[in-house]
């Protein structure tokens, strides 16, 4: 669970995120709200995961 804390805790921190739902189970993440999908993208990656947006 420690690395759903981590890429939460980076994502729930960026202007214009409203919430985020991981699943580690399937490797997603599904994030609410009006931002950048690149920042998201480059925050789950600074976190040490990879990322890439689907949809």
């Amino acid at each position: 669970m420690h690395c759903v804390a981590n890429v939460k805790n980076a994502v729930s921190e960026l202007e214009g995120v409203s919430g985020v739902d991981i699943d580690l189970t399937a490797g997603t993440a599904i994030v609410n709200g009006q931002f950048d999908p690149k920042i998201v993208l480059a925050a789950i990656e600074k976190a040490g995961y990879t990322a890439e947006k689907s949809g």
